[in-house]
């Protein structure tokens, strides 16, 4: 069988690959019966909106300074660089790329490449590429003093490494990325060069999707207008919201009607960190929603419309609650507790209040006698959960308040904090992050 170089296959989606390898490349994968299929077809949406995101924290933390600084770590010969991030799943070998891989337990290899400009006169040798390298290197073999004293004082290898990236990888939830197939995270940091005449093209392919369908030249300002939004329209407007609040940062022209859920918001705002920033903050604030607490982050369209959704159900559900109830339907029972609100076969069912001789309550829906999708629970002592349960359970997203002025708001599962969510103790100290069984984990990127 003809061996493939899977180092040639990563230059040729970059585009860094030379020509003549190229073209021997190309030819034996042909011959091989497995032709190369380009890296946003084999990989899928969901890691292609996973390696841009990669990209653009490191982007907006990273490759600028490294920029600034490549004329010293290579003698002054070379002055541009842009970053490139493909992710790879760990079967990534030709036959699975024409047929459904079977993931389960494989890790992400997340390959970070600085592409340095290079003149047609000079060429990247293994020093000036050693010498950039050391950067995201906390020991290293520098000695020259002005180049140490640069890497001591950017301090790169803190900024990127692998509890960086699996932290980032650790929020993605949106679609076409299966994360829970997926064990573990690989981090490989490296350099190429291109030829100058080549770079900016390259630097365009870098940004992998290219958004310039989802424009239409005839839209006005009126073609946002929507009505209120509901936890029922929301999947229909919000499109719409997102391409009002883009036209108003200067984006023009974005037509709701051609975005998809897996488009990238950055993409989308022209790989702008600032102007997608700030249509994050737009979006939660149209919601009332000033921060996302136990959600993911939004990343692509269909993360937006989600978080609108679960944000308007949560709320139209919980103004319910505030309805008065009738007070002629009533349960009283033989230890002194007693149900006011619906009564289906003899048992709370629907919404009520329960109010227990120790001075306890439940306020909420029920289902069969028990407590059953949104309440809140308030015990003696004045300790309160307020959030989604499930046949009794606290169960989904919901918010607990200890009486010494802790809170804990985000997910929940089996009565437990477990999923994303955050802690916020009377100190001021916070815990944001993942929990598992009740207790604060390191995200682990697994």
């Amino acid at each position: 069988m003809t061996e493939i170089n899977f180092s040639d296959v990563h230059s040729l989606d970059r585009l860094t690959l030379g020509k003549s390898k190229k073209t021997d490349l190309l030819k034996k994968m042909k011959l091989a019966g497995t032709p190369y299929v380009k890296y946003d077809k084999r990989v899928g949406l969901g890691l292609v909106n996973l390696s841009i995101e990669i990209k653009r924290l490191i982007d907006r933390d990273i490759t600028e300074l490294l920029r600034k600084h490549l004329p010293v770590a290579t003698d002054g010969r070379f002055n541009d660089l842009y970053c490139n991030v493909h992710i790879y799943p760990q079967l990534e070998e030709p036959d699975s790329w024409l047929e459904e891989i079977d993931s389960d337990w494989q890790r992400l290899y997340v390959l970070v490449n600085f592409v340095i400009s290079i003149p047609k006169t000079d060429s990247l040798d293994s020093m000036a590429r050693a010498s950039l390298l050391s950067f995201f290197q906390e020991e290293s073999w520098v000695i020259d003093k002005k180049l140490n004293a640069a890497r001591k004082r950017l301090k790169l290898w803190e900024k990127l490494n692998i509890d960086v990236v699996s932290e980032l990888i650790s929020g993605a939830y949106f679609d076409e990325f299966p994360r829970d197939q997926f064990s573990g995270v690989n981090l490989e940091i490296d350099c190429d060069g291109v030829f100058e005449n080549d770079f900016d093209n390259c630097l365009v392919h870098s940004r992998l999707v290219d958004y310039a369908t989802r424009f239409d030249a005839s839209l006005t300002e009126k073609a946002y207008a929507i009505e209120k939004l509901t936890s029922k329209n929301a999947r229909k407007y919000v499109p719409f919201m997102v391409g009002g609040i883009a036209n108003a940062f200067g984006v023009k022209q974005l037509s709701p009607k051609k975005l998809k859920r897996t488009d990238n918001l950055y993409a989308l705002m022209g790989f702008d960190d600032k102007l997608t920033h700030s249509l994050v903050q737009s979006i939660k604030v149209s919601l009332d929603v000033m921060a996302v607490i136990g959600g993911p982050i939004m990343f692509t369209l269909g993360d937006a419309i989600d978080f609108a959704c679960e944000t308007l159900e949560y709320r139209e559900e919980d103004e319910t609650f505030s309805e008065p109830f009738d007070a002629l339907d009533q349960i009283n029972y033989e230890d002194g507790a007693i149900y006011k609100g619906d009564i289906e076969n003899g048992e709370p069912n629907g919404k009520g209040q329960m109010t227990w001789v120790d001075g306890s309550s439940y306020d909420g829906e029920w289902l069969e006698g028990m407590h059953h999708g949104q309440g809140k629970y308030t015990w003696v002592d004045g300790a309160c959960y307020e959030g989604r349960w499930v046949n009794g359970v606290k169960e989904g997203l919901g918010k607990f308040t200890w009486t010494n002025g802790v809170i804990y708001e985000g997910q929940w599962s089996g009565g437990t904090m477990s999923g994303l969510g955050e802690m916020r103790y009377a100190n001021g100290q916070v815990q944001k992050g993942e929990f598992l069984a009740g207790e604060f984990v390191k995200p682990k990127g697994q």
